[in-house]
């Protein structure tokens, strides 16, 4: 039943970069019988972070097939850590200064629901767009995986960023949390913005034919997309949720 149970949770962590990035919580005792006490780990795969009791390991954080680890990268309290989490067998290992832990771990339930569970993104804001591509499909195709991927690794708040093959153009499918992950993007891709060069790439890739905006944006982040001479259409939301 162990086996199986670790077998369950390999299958769970393995997807938990895509859609079915939640949240994680075990409980896991010293692999040695030093002291005897449970210890609490909280796996997030959507923020990406490891909590171990209240140790927070928010840097460098890396998720595979076979193992998710993370940092603390020069922290006051607890100088440099790494703690990595092995999903075949569910066995921790803690790197220290001076000496590792290990620890093993089980699954368990939460008997209070967390904010993450109960996550709806109220202020959800979505784009669809149409470009006409500009280079030949091998090239837009090896664009698209890079573009996707930079946004992803620079913007927490970006939801989804999708792009799609339709007849001669692209699609693109973008998800903001809120007006403000919008902003963060416009940033980045502005003068002296971290993706300035991207963003300057992406135009020689695609033209832009049409964004239409769904969701209620902030009336000085609409002001913002307008300045930027795209042709933006917006469609304010009626009702509905987004989980």
């Amino acid at each position: 039943m162990k086996k199986l149970n670790y077998l369950l949770l390999t299958v769970m962590l393995t997807f938990s970069c895509g859609i079915f990035a939640k949240e994680y919580v075990f409980i896991c005792t010293f692999s040695t019988e030093i002291p005897d006490y449970s210890n609490t780990l909280l796996i997030n795969t959507k923020s990406k972070y490891i909590r171990f009791n209240s140790i927070k390991y928010d840097k460098e954080f890396i998720d595979t097939d076979l193992y998710i680890e993370a940092k603390i990268i020069d922290s006051n309290d607890f100088g440099n850590q790494l703690i990595h989490f092995n999903k075949i067998t569910g066995e921790v290992r803690r790197e220290l200064d001076d000496y590792n832990l290990f620890h093993e771990c089980e699954e368990a339930s939460r008997l209070i629901p967390s904010k993450i569970e109960n996550n709806f993104y109220k202020n959800e804001i979505i784009f669809y767009e149409e470009f006409s591509p500009l280079k030949n499909e091998q090239e837009t195709a090896k664009f698209s995986e890079y573009y996707q991927s930079i946004v992803d690794k620079n913007e927490p708040d970006t939801l989804g960023w999708k792009f799609f093959k339709a007849e001669d153009k692209v699609i693109a499918i973008l998800r903001w949390k809120d007006s403000q992950a919008i902003v963060r993007h416009l940033e980045n891709v502005s003068e002296g913005g971290i993706l300035e060069e991207d963003f300057n790439a992406f135009n020689e890739h695609f033209a832009i034919n049409s964004i239409a905006v769904y969701g209620n944006v902030d009336a000085d982040v609409k002001k913002m997309l307008m300045d930027f001479g795209l042709p933006f259409e917006f469609n304010p939301l009626i009702a509905g949720y987004s989980r």
